[in-house]
């Protein structure tokens, strides 16, 4: 996505187990990251994953 991670960190910010489309039971797992696509300012970025699978990815309006 052409962005910078700030500051070399990854904030867990929420943990629980649910079942995936198969019905086994996984670690669902919520992310924050601050990153900056200008070096300039700074954004906050979110990640969520069910098990090792990314299934949702979202970045503040930034601009490029």
């Amino acid at each position: 996505m052409d962005v910078m991670l700030l500051d070399d960190a990854v904030y867990l910010r929420g943990l629980w187990f649910k079942r995936d489309n198969q019905g086994h039971l996984r670690v669902w797992r919520r992310f924050l990251f601050d990153f900056t696509a200008t070096g300039e300012e700074r954004y906050t970025g979110r990640v969520i994953m069910l098990g090792a699978s990314i299934i949702h990815m979202e970045l503040e309006p930034h601009r490029f």
